[in-house]
């Protein structure tokens, strides 16, 4: 599955908003390098990861509805969350080099962009039921009705929820997006997608530190990253990323946004984690692409922020 993501990948990247569109349509299909596809995979493997732990329970179809949620970030009824926000930070995003967590959140909108096109297909065919006065999947014929309709949701709440609810499917495993791509009936994608819609949702990003003017130190790296804790020293942190080899080092588009630019926090890193998240560059999968493309691309002219 990893492989047909990526393959999918070469065709369906979204567009840097300074290319004209034209001119983008030549660049499609893309030869991903080596490390292109390097940097792609591992974040598909690790955002299959982060879904099995953090993300909601896929059901396939025949299943019966889960007895409960993978709401471990929700605090409701009185219950204990599973997880601190520190704790998972701890145990997901604090050992991984802060370019590959960019390499993760640029792989993340790419699952909300891919998302977009089977979403809105299904969204579109209730969207005339509800214009038609159907309010509940009961008011259905039976022969029209989603065997399950996981939340008891009304017709119209794809369509109408559409954002939220894109974030919450990019946040599931990765596998899962692409049974809906290689699913060809157009029903069993709509009841596939009615049985995986929740309500309650979470960020990734709400689990990155954020700086503490009381303790300068407020982002450790955990081991293997924690041979990146520099401090402030940006210089001796460029020195010795050029000692690792090519895959162990970020591209050349996170040195120069976050090491290279002024920053306004003095810890190396502290910038990143405030700033990075729902970037523009996400959109366009900086943190994926090798020099040479970046180049040819004009990028290096487009990292700024919001």
């Amino acid at each position: 599955m990893a492989t047909f993501l990526l393959d999918d990948y070469s065709r369906t990247a979204a567009r840097p908003e300074w290319m004209d569109l034209e001119e983008w349509k030549n660049e499609i299909p893309l030869t991903l390098s080596r490390m292109e596809q390097r940097r792609f995979l591992r974040a598909f493997y690790r955002m299959q990861i982060y879904g099995n732990i953090f993300g909601h329970i896929e059901i396939p179809l025949g299943a019966d509805d889960v007895e409960e949620e993978n709401d471990w970030f929700a605090d409701t009824r009185g219950r204990t969350p599973t997880f601190t926000d520190e704790e998972t930070w701890r145990l997901f995003f604090g050992p991984m080099a802060p370019w590959e967590v960019e390499e993760f959140s640029c792989f993340w909108q790419h699952c909300y962009h891919r998302w977009t096109d089977p979403y809105r297909e299904i969204a579109k065919s209730l969207a005339a039921y509800a214009a038609n006065g159907v309010i509940w999947f009961s008011d259905l014929p039976p022969e029209e009705r989603p065997p399950l309709n996981r939340c008891g949701l009304d017709v119209d709440h794809l369509p109408v929820h559409e954002n939220e609810q894109r974030k919450i499917l990019a946040h599931m495993v990765p596998t899962f997006l692409v049974k809906m791509l290689r699913e060809p009936d157009f029903r069993t994608r709509r009841d596939l997608l009615l049985a995986n819609t929740v309500i309650l949702n979470h960020s990734f990003v709400d689990y990155w530190p954020k700086p503490n003017w009381e303790d300068p130190g407020a982002l450790p790296l955990l081991y293997p990253a924690d041979r990146f804790n520099f401090d402030t020293d940006v210089s001796g942190l460029k020195t010795y990323l050029e000692t690792l080899p090519p895959h162990e080092r970020p591209n050349n588009a996170w040195m120069q946004r976050w090491l290279d630019a002024a920053l306004e926090y003095p810890q190396v890193f502290e910038d990143m984690y405030s700033y990075a998240p729902y970037c523009r560059c996400w959109e366009w999968g900086y943190a994926i692409w090798d020099e040479e493309r970046l180049i040819e691309w004009g990028a290096m002219d487009h990292l700024e922020l919001p």
